[in-house]
């Protein structure tokens, strides 16, 4: 019973990880575009 736990944590544990994996991707280029658009608004507004 004890080793069925443990192997549901891991589980729940690798579906986290995996799906950390498909999302970040996606927000660190929503956050680099989001600056980039703050940084050409900062430069055109002199």
């Amino acid at each position: 019973m004890r080793e069925r736990k443990k192997e549901d944590w891991l589980d729940f544990l690798a579906l986290t990880l995996a799906a950390y994996q498909l999302i970040l991707p996606g927000v660190l280029l929503m956050l680099l575009f989001a600056v980039a658009v703050v940084w050409v608004l900062k430069w055109m507004a002199g």
